[in-house]
């Protein structure tokens, strides 16, 4: 079962949510293709015939690997959409993340392009732009549309919320609260206590002054974008891959606790090369 495993190559369309499954992990044979609430379903007699003349150990490998795909993120899912890939899926997704977030990821917050000066180049990743030919691209500083968004994130914190936006929905990764539904709902009730009212039948808590967020609302008091891996732990130079969206009730217990491992940290660094006062009355 784990050599067939390692055989089968999968491509999943980002557009219609359609596996295509291969005889091999390069995806050079194509044996057919399923949509993935078919497999959902459970219902193999109603399985593609191609499918049910693999056998029951193949149907099984498909099923499993559509369960992996649900487990993972949107933004993971993006990232290996439209790519042959094989399981386990945690390998194909780090040699994806490896690729994509290393040292030429330019910082987020500069506004400059890399290779600005180089008229024939791709401003964010150094490539040759000639060639390409996307209908109204043609005086684009980028290669392709792909570098155009990963500089945007990179760029400016507002991009990040709106590409964040498109995949998550503003769905807290942690809590699973639709922080962007309640900020409608918020939003979409008169001034005055009705809001006050329909939050505090709620668990959420927002942050800053209440009376200002009843009377007007933003879509940035209930969700954040978070960096996965803390700004001040070395998690600054990412593209999309590398935030999630938090309600504000669960950055804030994420934030705390970031402070509290850098109050620690600073503590162990302060205390570096002191000697343990208990040793001293332990004589």
């Amino acid at each position: 079962r784990k050599q067939l495993r390692s055989k089968i190559g999968y491509q999943v369309s980002n557009n219609t949510d359609r596996i295509y499954v291969y005889s091999d992990t390069e995806g050079s044979t194509c044996l057919g293709s399923v949509l993935k609430s078919e497999i959902e379903e459970c219902d193999r007699k109603a399985f593609p015939s191609w499918l049910q003349e693999q056998g029951s150990e193949w149907q099984e490998e498909v099923e499993h690997f559509v369960q992996e795909w649900n487990r993972l993120r949107a933004i993971e899912r993006k990232q290996l959409g439209d790519k042959v890939i094989s399981m386990p899926l945690s390998f194909a997704l780090s040699s994806i993340v490896n690729k994509s977030t290393g040292s030429e990821i330019f910082e987020r917050h500069s506004s400059e392009l890399p290779f600005a000066e180089f008229s024939n180049l791709c401003g964010w990743c150094g490539k040759n732009r000639a060639g390409w030919e996307e209908p109204g691209r043609s005086d684009s500083k980028f290669c392709s549309f792909q570098c155009s968004e990963e500089f945007s994130v990179c760029a400016a914190s507002s991009a990040v919320r709106r590409q964040l936006y498109e995949l998550e929905k503003g769905v807290c990764q942690l809590c699973g609260l639709d922080a962007s539904a309640l900020y409608k709902r918020i939003k979409a009730l008169p001034k005055g206590p009705e809001r006050q009212t329909a939050l505090m039948n709620t668990d959420f808590r927002l942050r800053g002054n209440l009376e200002k967020i009843l009377s007007n609302p933003v879509e940035g008091d209930f969700w954040q974008a978070d960096h996965i891996k803390p700004v001040a732990e070395g998690g600054g130079k990412v593209d999309i891959a590398g935030f999630r969206t938090l309600c504000t009730r669960c950055h804030e217990c994420e934030t705390g606790c970031l402070m509290q491992r850098q109050k620690l940290k600073a503590t162990a660094l302060a205390a570096k090369g002191t000697k343990d006062i208990r040793k001293f009355f332990a004589k």
